[in-house]
Formats: structure tokens, C-alpha cells, sequence
């Protein structure tokens, strides 16, 4: 299963955060640096569910089995408020 972020979203990298805007409904939420990473990955073409838990690992020097769990709340969220989707769908 592969993602691709929504087009309707736009960011605003910050120093330790970002910015996410929702250009049609006009909301904004505020995301991690690791979160950041992810959607960076996604946009980057690095866009398998194993492939971005193998890079947030390496990234972050933590065990697979740690982030394995995290990764997969995430893109459920991400996937809920619609920010990316499975391709395909």
C-alpha cells in the first residue's frame, strides 16, 4: 500500500513544527518534526507503509519494532482528516 498527500493541503515548515492549511475548509493544525518527516517522505516518492517505518527508524536511531506502531496511528489519523491517501482509492 502506497500514499500520496492530499493537494488541497499546504505547509509551513518552523523551526521545530509545522503548519498545516486545508485550503478549502481553511483549517490549520500544528504537526511534529517527526510527523514532519513522514509527509516529507510521502511527498519525496518514499510512499510504502514499510518503507517510511524503515526510514522514521533510521532517522531517529530507534528500534523498528518502536515505531512500527506509531507510524501506522499516524497515517490512520492522516488518512481520517484527510490529509493523505492510499493510492489506489
Amino acid at each position: 500500500m502506497r500514499y500520496a498527500i492530499n493537494p488541497r493541503f499546504s505547509f509551513q515548515p518552523l523551526e521545530d513544527k509545522v503548519v498545516v492549511w486545508d485550503n478549502e475548509s481553511g483549517h490549520t493544525f500544528v504537526l511534529n518534526n517527526t510527523a514532519w518527516f513522514i509527509l516529507y517522505l510521502i511527498d519525496g516518492g518514499v510512499s510504502s507503509y514499510d518503507e517510511i517505518v524503515d526510514r522514521v527508524s533510521e532517522e531517529y536511531g530507534v528500534d523498528r519494532d518502536e515505531v512500527e506502531e506509531d507510524v501506522k496511528r499516524f497515517l490512520k489519523e492522516m488518512e481520517e482528516v484527510g490529509l493523505i491517501w492510499k493510492e489506489g482509492s
